[in-house]
């Protein structure tokens, strides 16, 4: 080793990697253009699998709405998760991802409590906290594989 060439300091060994470069502003615009893409794509395709069912029994539109929430948790499971690789302190540190990914949610709970009944403002927000409970294990998955995959 040559004298003149520096030594690694620690901090830049344990520096998590950004995500594909992307500035932090950036990552909360796109989480919250996402989050609100999401809840839209969502009641499309429940509205739409409720017409395509039918005159069906009420249960078949309730089985609709269910796999359409569902599939809304895991959309944003996926999502939260690659928004947040590399981060070994994702828990602690993207929490701002996590509020601006689950705002369209929020505010669809207070939009079906003020335009609709109360059981759609419960619905909702039975929808909200799977949508907030998805994007916590996105986020801690994802700080677990930055940890584990770092030495």
């Amino acid at each position: 080793m040559n004298k003149n060439e520096p030594l690694l300091a620690p901090e830049a060994l344990k520096r998590s990697t950004p995500n594909l470069g992307m500035e932090r502003k950036w990552k909360i615009v796109s989480a919250f253009s996402l989050g609100v893409i999401f809840v839209f794509m969502t009641f499309f395709l429940a509205w739409v699998g409720a017409a395509l069912v039918g005159g069906g029994e009420a249960g078949d539109i309730a089985k609709c709405f269910c796999v359409s929430f569902i599939g809304m948790g895991i959309c944003f499971l996926i999502t939260q998760y690659f928004l947040s690789r590399g981060n070994r302190k994702a828990v602690c540190k993207d929490w701002p991802l996590i509020l601006a990914m689950n705002f369209a949610p929020f505010c669809s709970v207070i939009v079906a409590l003020a335009a609709l009944t109360k059981w759609a403002g419960l619905v909702m927000l039975v929808v909200t906290i799977i949508t907030l409970a998805c994007s916590y294990a996105g986020v801690g998955l994802a700080a677990l594989t930055a940890r584990r995959r770092s030495p």
